[in-house]
């Protein structure tokens, strides 16, 4: 489960913490996007730490475009946690780009591969819940968990890295 949380009090930043259930050897990004940018999208990505299920610390190191190699001789479960720097509007991106992530006074939209860094062995669903402002709504493409207020499930990691969502102040049309 991926935690996004999202808030009026601090713009422009995406925090996220995800519960893997494995030891991933590699993390990636999206490969799609950001072509211009030599770290990809991982160039808004920091403070990214990793730990295993006591709370210690697993070294992780880029490892080339859009990608962390996580220390070996580690197994189990582990907490990843990063912020994501919502300032895309800094960046000169081509014509036709959708996959940047955008600030505005009401809210945030995103794409899944500006915001998620996922196990690169990465299969089925992941369920995202969402933690955002008393008044702010969630648009996403996912299903909702039934019951689970704010907590959607993408079928799978193409679904999470490719998809879109904006979350603020909005009005949805069904």
């Amino acid at each position: 489960t991926y935690e996004i949380q999202l808030t009026a009090d601090e713009p422009g930043v995406i925090h996220v913490a995800a519960m893997l259930p494995h030891t991933p050897a590699r993390l990636r990004m999206s490969g799609n996007g950001a072509g211009q940018l030599s770290d990809g999208w991982a160039t808004f990505v920091a403070d990214l730490n990793l730990t295993d299920e006591a709370g210690s610390p697993i070294r992780v190191e880029r490892d080339g475009r859009n990608a962390w190699r996580v220390e070996e001789g580690r197994s189990g479960a582990v907490r990843l946690t990063y912020s994501i720097d919502l300032a895309h509007d800094t960046v000169d991106w081509p014509g036709g780009i959708d996959g940047a992530a955008l600030q505005l006074p009401w809210g945030a939209f995103f794409s899944g591969r500006a915001v998620f860094v996922v196990p690169e062995e990465a299969s089925g669903p992941t369920r995202v819940a969402f933690r955002t402002s008393a008044g702010w709504d969630v648009a996403a493409p996912w299903s909702q968990v039934p019951g689970e207020a704010g907590v959607y499930e993408a079928p799978s990691p193409t679904s999470l890295t490719e998809s879109y969502a904006f979350v603020g102040e909005h009005e949805a049309f069904t």
